[in-house]
């Protein structure tokens, strides 16, 4: 799995992630690289937190007909949403509702795929799942 940045320089496949702000200049982006394109965003509320701005979301593809990168519409953030529903699940689960999703099982696939990108991006090779 290659990624070639303009000048034809190697890149290592996987993740990137910033949401630092010690210098006062806040970033929340997210970048993931693969050997048929990649994806970039930003995470909204992290800029002015707690009001922030909306999510944004780019795709960059070999396999789709894009010239550069292609928005792709955002319709609501991903924080606080990607946390409201599962923590009500939990939430309902410890009352005595059922099971809480996603499950722990589900959340041990989660770490096992962030494993295999660690490994991935330490051997730049593509890393099987199984």
């Amino acid at each position: 799995m290659d990624v070639r940045r303009g000048g034809g320089q190697l890149d290592r496949p996987g993740p990137r992630a910033t949401h630092e702000n010690r210098a006062g200049d806040p970033e929340a982006l997210f970048r993931v690289d693969g050997s048929e394109g990649s994806i970039r965003g930003t995470l909204g509320l992290l800029y002015d937190y707690p009001h922030g701005r909306p999510d944004t979301l780019e795709v960059n593809s070999r396999a789709l007909p894009t010239d550069g990168w292609l928005p792709y519409p955002v319709t609501r953030r991903w924080i606080p949403g990607a946390f409201a529903g599962p923590m009500a699940s939990l939430l309902r689960a410890v009352a005595g509702d059922g099971e809480p999703y996603p499950s722990a099982r589900d959340n041990l696939g989660t770490i096992r795929l962030v494993e295999r990108l660690y490994a991935s991006m330490d051997s730049g090779r593509s890393m099987p799942m199984g």
